[in-house]
């Protein structure tokens, strides 16, 4: 039966494409029960009020990361597949010994920063320094923690999809024991805890699967960091502080004016709706940046862009329409399921989330795209605005609405995010 499905899908798209869907499929039920598991473990254990510190804790560990070189990981499976592709081992090499210390270096200077500062941060990020050993622990696993990242960037970069993967469901299914053996015994601490050194134990099975690569080798880390690297790299790590830290901050500021605006409770039911929302689309977002980027990279010819964008489109918007209708037709059970009783006032967020879920997957496949041809700035400008108008709108409509101000500004965001990138797609302005 298996093998009659995968032989349909080859006939509409290519074996290509399935093999990084099907692999990215694996991995996404491994992540999405990883995070509703914990989730709902937080949920039973520590009510609407500690699901909201731990949302806290996250994004601002997913801005941390960003800060540590996570920015660059984009650029990584970008130039890696692109010298791959034409053969130019001497640049393979540069890119990932230059990569390599920028992140040695970046994760080295902010985990310091930690380490110095945990009771500002602790008061910045929770509104109370009770929690600054938490941020001792972060600043001396950072390191590790983005290393653990920039190999699986590698792997990925190489299109090794089946490896990527493995090496994903390894980290989640680490990160998930590690987080319920935590939160059980010590609760808020524990769940708070669990963040930030989970990926540290899977940084060690990681290095111990890729050990035989050819490319784990003194010669590909510890080359002269190249200037040209550097430069091709700057646009990404611009890109990365934009999209990939702006965001989890707007979520920090957006927590924040629930809770000032209607209370610490309203931002932990707001949280279970995130969670969910992005819980559906991870197996969009594995198989994108799995498949799409790299796959972008290597292609040159417009048409053959405009084509692969139109292949993705056509598989991947009808299979995230039918998650999204699912989800909202079966709200109540799932977050009796995901949670308690106390979080049923999330139904009424849901119309909202959904919507917006289905115009971020859209405009997302050219967002992707524009960064796969380093087209970055375009993405820079869009993301920054996008931003921006949400914060404001959240802030209005939180005062008018309460919490479902804070769903209905997240729709409205992508509708206007989507419609923008669909008109410079249209007219061909960038692609």
């Amino acid at each position: 039966m298996m093998t009659k499905i995968q032989s349909l899908f080859y006939r509409l798209k290519g074996k290509e494409f399935i093999n990084a869907s099907f692999f990215s499929a694996i991995a996404s039920v491994v992540k999405i029960l990883t995070t509703l598991i914990i989730g709902k473990f937080i949920a039973l254990k520590l009510g609407t009020e500690g699901l909201a510190l731990f949302g806290q804790l996250y994004s601002f560990v997913l801005i941390i990361l960003v800060f540590g070189g996570g920015a660059m990981s984009q650029g990584i499976v970008k130039y890696i597949a692109e010298y791959l592709t034409t053969k130019d081992q001497r640049q393979l090499k540069s890119m990932i010994s230059t990569s390599f210390q920028l992140s040695v270096i970046s994760s080295g200077i902010i985990g310091l920063l930690l380490i110095i500062l945990p009771k500002t941060i602790s008061f910045w990020i929770f509104d109370s320094p009770d929690y600054y050993y938490i941020f001792y622990v972060f600043g001396i696993s950072l390191i590790l923690y983005v290393l653990n990242n920039f190999f699986i960037a590698i792997v990925n970069g190489h299109i090794q999809y089946k490896k990527t993967n493995q090496l994903n469901i390894i980290s989640n299914l680490l990160t998930l024991a590690i987080s319920l053996l935590l939160i059980y015994f010590y609760g808020i601490s524990g769940a708070l805890l669990s963040v930030v050194i989970a990926p540290v134990f899977s940084f060690f099975v990681v290095i111990f699967i890729l050990r035989n690569e050819p490319w784990v080798s003194k010669s590909f880390f510890w080359q002269k960091i190249e200037p040209k690297q550097v430069k091709l790299l700057t646009h990404f790590i611009i890109l990365g502080i934009v999209s990939s830290a702006l965001f989890p901050w707007s979520s920090i500021l957006i927590r924040n004016i629930i809770i000032d605006k209607v209370s610490l409770s309203a931002a932990g039911i707001y949280e279970l709706v995130t969670r969910i929302s992005g819980a559906s689309l991870m197996f969009f977002t594995l198989t994108v940046t799995t498949y799409f980027i790299p796959k972008i990279s290597g292609l040159k010819n417009i048409k053959e862009v405009t084509s692969e964008i139109k292949s993705v489109y056509k598989i991947m918007v009808p299979f995230v329409v039918v998650i999204l209708i699912g989800i909202f037709v079966f709200k109540i059970f799932l977050i009796k399921l995901l949670a308690d009783d106390r979080f049923l006032d999330a139904q009424y967020l849901f119309k909202y989330q959904l919507v917006g879920d289905f115009f971020k997957v859209c405009a997302q496949i050219f967002s992707f795209a524009l960064v796969a041809r380093a087209k970055v700035w375009w993405v820079i400008i869009i993301d920054v605005s996008s931003i921006v108008i949400q914060i404001v709108l959240t802030y209005i409509l939180v005062g008018m609405y309460g919490i479902e101000g804070a769903a209905m500004a997240y729709m409205f965001m992508f509708i206007l995010y989507f419609t923008i990138f669909a008109i410079l797609f249209l007219r061909k302005k960038i692609f």
